[in-house]
């Protein structure tokens, strides 16, 4: 009669256990989502704020080509300042349809402004700098896509600058192609967030207060996801959670598909950071999620292209080609992936020692090495 009563009463036990530990998980679960939500959101009125302040400014960048190195860097200081490589690849279609640079002119801005949206990355990665060993494995994170796409273009530019191979592969596929006669297929993106996005800036209606907020806003996200990921993610869930990590081709694939399910690089590249700092996703793993979510942005790209033009539908195939590229150099080789991750977790350890290398870095990198460039090359 004891041993029944012990028995029901451990099964009552692991009973509210198992309610418990499912209430836990479903907290932490829309924990999650709602600091993701904040997240995402910080992002788009960080990229229309400085949309606000400096629209016309990639206009005014892309209608002057000095070559294809500027043209590089026109891309990448115009990514750098609008934290959006869409808003800058859109005005160089623009600026293309229109006759004003030719296609192949136009390719090194598509490289460069895939570079400059690394920087968005390494700006969450910010958000660590008061825990040394945090920052620099978000630093480590962070130039991982830094050196994916520079490495990446040191080896695609002599290639489409000497041969044109990426501009005449591109256009070759593209008229086989037919174009579809669709619009707004894509108009789920940011439904819930963009009004009140243009609302707050509206409300503000200060480009450089707004600027600021979103930032305070960011780095406010990022802080709350690391807190809910140490406190929620228990041993059985972290277990779960990781085994998209698993092996290096499964957090490739991770990266793909989250990419083509938000539409946004920018956004899943940025949430690897948090998750690499708190050590959730270990730095082996976070290089070829990478290079999933630059492969993943590129397949939305070439998708809107079918519904646009031709001009735009060659455009992404150049955007697919360049990181596909990247992709078949890094991935398959395990000497140039290694060579790539033991960079980045060098780069971090020297931020950490130096920190004001690191903030140097970022400024001459995304800024003044361009502008220079730009600037001398009139």
């Amino acid at each position: 009669m004891k041993d029944h009563f012990n028995t029901h009463n451990t099964i009552i036990q692991a009973t509210m256990m198992s309610r418990e530990k499912r209430k836990n998980v479903l907290k932490g679960i829309i924990s999650i989502l709602a600091t993701l939500i904040l997240f995402a959101f910080s992002l788009e009125l960080m990229v229309k704020s400085f949309s606000v302040v400096e629209g016309k400014a990639t206009d005014l960048m892309v209608e002057n080509n000095f070559g294809p190195f500027v043209g590089l860097f026109v891309g990448l200081l115009g990514t750098a300042i609008l934290q959006s490589s869409s808003t800058v690849t859109s005005a160089v279609v623009a600026v293309v349809a229109a006759g004003s640079i030719s296609f192949a002119d136009a390719v090194p801005m598509i490289l460069g402004a895939n570079i400059g949206t690394t920087l968005t990355s390494t700006l969450v990665s910010l958000g660590f700098i008061s825990d040394r060993k945090s920052f620099q494995r978000a630093i480590s994170a962070a130039s991982m896509h830094d050196l994916f796409n520079i490495l990446t273009v040191i080896m695609v530019l002599p290639l489409e600058y000497f041969f044109q191979t990426y501009t005449t592969t591109a256009q070759y596929i593209a008229a086989f192609i037919p174009i579809i006669e669709l619009d707004n297929v894509f108009f789920l993106k940011w439904l819930s967030i963009e009004p009140l996005v243009y609302w707050l800036i509206n409300v503000i209606d200060n480009g450089p207060i707004t600027i600021i907020f979103s930032m305070v806003l960011l780095f406010a996200s990022i802080k709350l996801l690391a807190k809910i990921i140490y406190r929620y993610l228990d041993a059985e869930l972290k277990n779960t959670f990781q085994s998209f990590f698993k092996t290096e081709w499964k957090s490739f694939g991770t990266g793909t598909v989250l990419t083509l399910l938000v539409q946004s690089s920018s956004l899943t590249t940025s949430l690897i950071v948090p998750l690499a700092a708190t050590k959730k996703v270990g730095l082996s793993r976070v290089f070829p999620y990478i290079l999933g979510c630059n492969l993943g942005t590129t397949i939305t790209a070439l998708m809107v292209g079918l519904f646009l033009s031709p001009t735009a539908l060659a455009m992404g195939l150049v955007h697919f080609l360049f990181n596909l590229t990247g992709v078949i150099i890094f991935m398959p080789i395990k000497a140039f992936r290694h060579f790539a991750v033991n960079m980045a977790i060098w780069l971090g350890k020297m931020t950490v020692k130096y920190r004001a290398a690191g903030l140097l870095y970022l400024i001459i990198t995304f800024f003044i090495a361009p502008f220079l460039l730009i600037y001398f090359n009139q």
